[in-house]
């Protein structure tokens, strides 16, 4: 009788086991489909270059990160990617938009290591072209810039006044 009870007891452990580990994070949770996505930025008919472009998905049943980023080049081009990933990739969906300056360039971001003086990033502002940008899309609460981005699409143009 008593290795009956042991039985039962094992069987009941390994069945909660199961349902326990088929629930880890991401049971529930929607993969939102990906679809490749680009564009050009211009402010004022000029390229806005070196900002960072993110596309922040609104579907709140998505879970994890799945926000696309691209930085800009000189002509405000950008491919969106996720974070970590190497090709262009954004969730599909109505996405919205910020935009703020980039991350510093590797020789005034080593410079910073060992001169710490702000007059780094004063030169470094004062090297960008055709700024400032528009403080309302800095912010995801404050951005008016949205898109609903498809499969069957691929570049997204943002053109700022």
């Amino acid at each position: 009788m008593l290795k009956k009870s042991t039985r039962s007891g094992a069987i009941v452990v390994a069945g909660l086991a199961v349902l326990l580990f088929s629930c880890v994070p991401g049971c529930g949770e929607a993969q939102p489909q990906l679809t490749p996505a680009k564009g050009k930025v211009t402010l004022r008919g000029k390229p806005l270059n070196k900002v960072k472009v993110r596309f922040v998905p609104q579907d709140q049943t998505i879970k994890g990160n799945f926000v696309a980023t691209g930085i800009t080049d000189d002509d405000g081009s950008f491919v969106l990617k996720l974070s970590g990933g190497e090709e262009s990739q954004c969730p599909v969906g109505l996405c919205k938009v910020t935009i703020e300056e980039g991350p510093l360039p590797p020789e005034a971001r080593k410079k910073l290591e060992f001169e710490n003086d702000g007059s780094i990033m004063d030169a470094h502002m004062a090297s960008l072209k055709n700024r400032p940008i528009p403080g309302s899309l800095k912010r995801l609460t404050t951005t008016p810039l949205s898109f609903e981005v498809s499969a069957g699409q691929e570049v997204y143009d943002i053109d700022l006044e």
